[in-house]
C-alpha cells in the first residue's frame, strides 16, 4: 500500500511526465490530468499556414481570422456533447488541439457524422467522401476524411476522449465514444483510430500545433508528443505500464526485487523534497529495489523550504 501523508497542494511541482510507469484507468486518469488545458484559448491569437486537406488548397489565419468562405469547426463534432453541455460549456468546441477550419460547404456537408470508410457514397469530393456503411451491423451515414488528415483526426479523437468524457452522447456521438471514462473509445472507433494513428504519424504541422496550443491554452496534446501513448490505453500494450526510457516513474506501492528501481518522486510530492529511506539519507534520485531489499521500506521526505514533511512505504516483492 502506498501512503502520502502530510502534503500541501499548493506547493505540488508534478513531474515532467506525471503518467510514465502507470496502466490502464490509472494512465487515463493521469493523462487527463495532464494534458488538461489550463485556461481558454483565445483565437485570436491564432496564426499559422495549413493545408486544407478536403480540398487540396493552403490557407492562412491571421489573428483568428478565417480566409472567406471558410468557418471553424471541430475535429469531433461539439454537437456529439450537447445533452453534456453544462459539464464543459463551449470548451469543446473551442480547444485548439479540437479546431479545425473548413469550408462552410464542407461543414454543412459533413455536419456530425461519425468518420469512417464510406462503401455506399451519396457525395464524393475527390479527396473524400459522404455515403453510407454498416456499423454494428446497422447502414449508419459517415464520411470519409481525406487520408492525410486521418492521422491527425485520430489523435484529435484520442485526446477529446480523454480530456471531455461524458455520461451521455448524442446517438453518432455513441458510435464512437462510450458513457466511461475509460476505455472512452468504442471497439468501432478503437480498430479505426488506431489504424489510421498507426498509418500517419504526426506531421510537422502537428508538432507546430502542439507549440501554438501550448502557449494558448498551457496544455499539450500527448498522443503527438508520444505516438505509442495510444497502443497502452488501447491497443498492443493495452494494460501494460507505459514506459518512456530515461524519464523517473512516479513512486508506486509494489516493486519487482531484481529489475525495479525506485524513483523518488511523485506528482503528490514537490521536486526539491529531501528524502531519507528507512531513516537513511539518500541524496540520489533513484535506488535500485535490489539495493533495499525484499519487505516493507519506509521513505520519508522533507521540503526545507516550507518545512513540509510526508510518508510513503512501498514494498519490495521477490519477483
Amino acid at each position: 500500500m502506498i501512503m502520502i501523508l502530510g502534503t500541501s497542494a499548493s506547493t505540488l511541482t508534478v513531474a515532467e511526465v506525471p503518467f510514465n510507469g502507470k496502466s490502464g484507468r490509472a494512465l487515463q486518469q493521469a493523462v487527463a490530468t495532464y494534458a488538461r488545458p489550463v485556461r481558454m484559448a483565445d483565437r485570436n491569437g491564432l496564426n499559422f499556414t495549413m493545408c486544407d486537406e478536403f480540398s487540396g488548397v493552403q490557407i492562412e489565419v491571421k489573428s483568428g481570422q478565417l480566409p472567406q468562405g471558410y468557418v471553424w469547426s471541430t475535429f469531433v463534432p461539439s454537437a456529439w456533447w450537447s445533452e453534456a453541455t453544462g459539464k464543459y460549456g463551449e470548451a469543446v468546441g473551442n480547444d485548439v488541439y479540437n479546431l479545425l477550419p473548413l469550408t462552410e460547404d464542407v461543414d454543412t456537408r459533413r455536419g456530425d457524422l461519425t468518420p469512417g470508410y464510406v462503401t455506399t457514397p451519396s457525395f464524393d469530393g475527390l479527396l473524400w467522401s459522404v455515403g453510407r456503411s454498416e456499423i454494428y451491423g446497422i447502414e449508419t451515414d459517415l464520411y470519409s476524411p481525406p487520408e492525410a488528415l486521418r492521422g491527425e483526426l485520430a489523435r484529435a479523437f484520442f485526446y477529446m476522449s480523454m480530456i471531455y468524457p461524458a455520461g451521455v452522447w448524442t446517438p453518432r456521438g455513441y458510435m464512437v465514444m462510450t458513457s466511461a471514462a475509460y476505455p472512452g473509445l468504442t471497439e468501432y472507433a478503437v480498430q479505426l483510430l488506431l489504424g489510421w494513428h498507426r498509418e500517419h504519424a504526426p506531421s510537422a504541422m502537428e508538432v507546430a500545433k502542439n507549440k501554438r496550443g501550448e502557449e494558448l491554452q498551457g496544455n499539450r496534446n500527448p498522443f503527438v508528443d508520444y505516438p505509442e501513448l495510444a497502443e497502452y490505453l488501447w491497443g498492443t500494450h493495452k494494460g501494460e505500464s507505459f514506459i518512456i526510457e530515461g524519464e523517473p516513474q512516479p513512486l508506486r506501492s509494489a516493486y519487482a526485487l531484481r529489475t525495479d528501481r525506485v524513483d523518488l518522486c511523485s506528482p503528490e510530492i514537490p521536486a526539491d523534497a529531501e528524502w531519507t529511506v528507512d531513516g537513511l539519507a539518500v541524496t540520489s534520485e533513484s535506488i535500485p529495489a535490489i539495493d533495499l531489499g525484499v519487505g516493507s521500506h519506509k521513505l520519508e521526505y522533507r521540503v526545507r523550504s516550507t518545512g513540509e514533511r510526508g510518508m510513503v512505504m512501498i514494498k519490495i516483492e521477490d519477483r
